[in-house]
């Protein structure tokens, strides 16, 4: 997650939507959003709407254009009002807002209530909400930071581009897929010394644990990058045991260099992010060292290849062994593929920069 550039001050808003899924973090996110809301300050109707994305519909951008589109919405951006829009969820629930309203930033304010398993984003944005108040602060904020985007392309095998295309504003996976370490329906398939696990000791275990047993049995990958001259960057294996609940689902991931907060620095730059591969005595260590703030600020078996502001890096899968890269709207794209970085392509509610 990318966070970079000059400060930017929003306006008050004239209306804020709150896009619950009720589905983030297992579930437990509208219980939660609704004890926030018992601590609102201002008037439900004329100051705020609560909408929520339904399994019909899980796109949260699309369930909020459908609302604006309404002819009983209360606000009218294209007249000229205001509108802030939270996404009350993870990454997950956040990117498709990101994807619908990134370039109506003048009428359109983003911002995110970190309510989900994977809240690389919120961090990425200094959010780290506990109280009624920490939440109310942020609902509240006038203090903005810009987010980068990779745009990504697939390749033929002779490396010519294809129609296959797609922008990625929170990250990009290769390897196992996301939704085999999070989905109920994964961990209700494994054994059921699993799903007892799970029932005894909570989401965050079980995902660590769900992940262990998957990426335990993956065979890996073997990738080629190669940046925008043609210069080779990296060959060999990458490895089977990166994983958190902070986003490092898979071993090739897009990602900025990866930083807990955001920084005043338009030279921030995109990154492609690999785990390699330590072997058994290596990656049982590794679990254990499997900590949000020590895995965010790097690990000693990484390696990241930065790409510039409008560059691009291209990655092969050698091996030609199937692997696909997940866009966290769950867009795939088959090897190889081009990554390209812009920075500065949306503006979201941020918490205060450090010091």
């Amino acid at each position: 997650m990318a966070v970079a550039g000059t400060p930017y001050t929003f306006t008050d808003p004239d209306h804020t939507l709150f896009i619950v899924n009720p589905a983030a973090n297992s579930g437990r996110s509208t219980s939660t959003f609704n004890w926030i809301k018992s601590g609102f300050d201002f008037d439900e109707e004329t100051a705020y709407s609560v909408i929520q994305t339904t399994p019909e519909q899980t796109d949260s951008g699309l369930v909020v254009q459908e609302w604006l589109d309404n002819t009983d919405c209360p606000i009218t951006p294209s007249d000229g009002d205001v509108l802030r829009v939270f996404a009350c969820g993870g990454d997950g629930t956040l990117s498709p807002v990101i994807r619908q309203f990134h370039e109506k930033r003048d009428t359109v304010q983003i911002g995110v209530l970190p309510l989900g398993t994977l809240n690389d984003c919120a961090h990425a944005l200094n959010l780290f909400p506990k109280t009624q108040n920490d939440f109310l602060d942020i609902i509240h904020g006038t203090q903005g930071a810009s987010i980068g985007s990779y745009t990504i392309k697939q390749l033929t095998p002779e490396g010519e581009p294809t129609d296959n295309e797609s922008i990625a504003f929170i990250d990009a996976f290769a390897g196992i897929s996301r939704d085999t370490l999070k989905s109920k329906e994964a961990a209700d398939e494994s054994p059921d010394c699993l799903a007892r696990t799970r029932w005894l000791i909570g989401s965050n275990m079980e995902t660590n644990l769900r992940a262990l047993s998957a990426t335990w049995r993956w065979k890996g990958l073997s990738i080629r990058i190669v940046d925008h001259e043609q210069q080779e960057l990296y060959s060999g294996d990458i490895g089977n045991l990166a994983m958190t609940t902070l986003g490092f689902i898979g071993d090739l991931k897009l990602s900025p260099s990866i930083r807990p907060q955001w920084y005043h620095n338009d030279q921030l730059r995109g990154e492609v992010h690999i785990a390699e591969d330590g072997g058994i005595f290596m990656n049982v260590p590794r679990l254990i060292k499997l900590t949000s703030a020590g895995h965010r600020n790097g690990c000693d078996w990484s390696k990241g290849f930065p790409i510039e502001h409008g560059k691009s890096l291209t990655i092969y899968d050698t091996n030609n062994s199937g692997n696909l890269l997940e866009l966290e709207n769950s867009q795939t794209f088959e090897f190889p593929f081009k990554a390209t970085w812009q920075q500065n392509q949306a503006v979201l509610v941020a918490g205060d920069p450090p010091n």
